[in-house]
């Protein structure tokens, strides 16, 4: 499996680049699930064909613990849109009491 790493300049406060290491994953490495939305995982696919909408990409929400699958249709992947939908669109259980 292949990681990217970004290193932090903590005296100018600045990203250094990457590297892109390989690691191997030893023995049966999964994350411990006990309950679940204890480990969950969000990503972005994309781009798709842009739908009448005017959405180009794919959000999408898994828990490990019940395999629970949400997908989002968005217009982009900015760091801003996938915040809305994690507050306003995912079940109360995934973000916790107010």
């Amino acid at each position: 499996m292949k990681y990217a790493h970004v290193f932090h300049d903590e005296n100018t406060n600045d990203f250094k680049g990457t590297k892109v290491t390989e690691h191997q994953i030893v023995g049966d490495a999964k994350p411990i699930r006990k309950s679940p939305f204890e480990v969950t995982a969000m990503d972005v696919s994309g781009p798709y064909p842009v739908t009448p909408k005017g959405n180009k990409f794919l959000f999408t929400f898994t828990d490990h613990f019940s395999r629970y699958v949400e997908a989002y249709p968005i217009p982009d992947q900015k760091a801003e849109t996938c915040a809305q939908i994690y507050a306003t669109q995912l079940p109360g259980t995934v973000q916790g009491p107010n």
